[in-house]
């Protein structure tokens, strides 16, 4: 889990994780499925995401996708790592 920022520009967002991968809305949560089968990311309306079954690797290059639509980002990325 990752915590970037106080929020997210949520339309922008939506636009662009509509074009660039199959993304479903739970609500106000936005999911989206990393190449088939691999992982699931979850955006939270106050800035967090959760990735579930991601590579790291993937994990950095979508934190850099997604800079742009950071609404407050936070100086210092805080992060949570649990192994199930």
């Amino acid at each position: 889990a990752y915590c970037l920022s106080t929020s997210f520009n949520s339309s922008r967002l939506i636009s662009y994780l509509k074009t660039a991968y199959k993304m479903t809305r739970f609500r106000e949560v936005l999911h989206i499925q990393v190449q088939e089968k691999e992982g699931d990311i979850f955006f939270f309306p106050f800035g967090v995401i959760v990735c579930w079954g991601v590579e790291e690797e993937k994990e950095r290059r979508l934190l850099e996708e997604i800079h742009p639509f950071l609404q407050q980002p936070l100086e210092v990325i805080e992060d949570e790592m649990f192994v199930y």
